[in-house]
């Protein structure tokens, strides 16, 4: 199997069914979406995260790729020690057979290197549930480089140079 970006989510899209949604189910999912990652940061996130995700998965957050709850644990508890403040609104959530797309805008302070960064950054997350209600399947769509690395102090004047914001 070819393990490029674009197969892995073809593969793990169509062996992946959801459970089919009403829209209020769907708006429902997106707040609880919301409401967990609202909690990074803070000691209540690793469990809302245990609660709403499912053990076995397929989550591509657009830096890694994770096909077991347990394995993105340390992602969640890095992001976890490193995030505070977070602040997920979201825009709308479309229903599309067994998905759930949530438009998202996100806002944040990073801690690194001894420094604080406030951030923000829009997206999409593609979700399908499974029939516990837990998600089985997130691909999310953000611009990683302009909503992350454009941001942090060393890597913005890299991405200036490299890949310049085209207007």
């Amino acid at each position: 199997m070819n393990n490029s970006y674009t197969q892995l989510y073809e593969t793990n899209n169509a062996a992946i069914q959801g459970v089919q949604l009403s829209q209020s189910q769907a708006d429902a999912l997106a707040a609880r979406f919301a409401e967990t990652f609202n909690q990074l940061g803070t000691p209540k996130f690793l469990s809302a995260a245990r609660d709403l995700f499912a053990d076995d998965l397929y989550v591509n957050d657009t830096l890694s790729i994770y096909y077991h709850f347990k394995d993105m644990m340390p992602h969640f508890e890095g992001m976890n020690q490193s995030v505070s403040d977070s602040h997920v609104v979201i825009q709308h959530a479309l229903l599309a057979g067994d998905s759930v797309f949530v438009h998202w805008k996100m806002t944040y302070t990073l801690k690194m290197f001894g420094s604080k960064k406030t951030m923000s950054s829009y997206g999409i997350s593609q979700l399908k549930v499974n029939d516990k209600d837990k998600i089985i399947f997130q691909q999310d769509y953000w611009d990683a480089s302009n909503g992350l690395y454009r941001q942090l102090p060393v890597l913005s004047g890299v991405y200036r140079l490299l890949l310049p914001l085209k207007q």
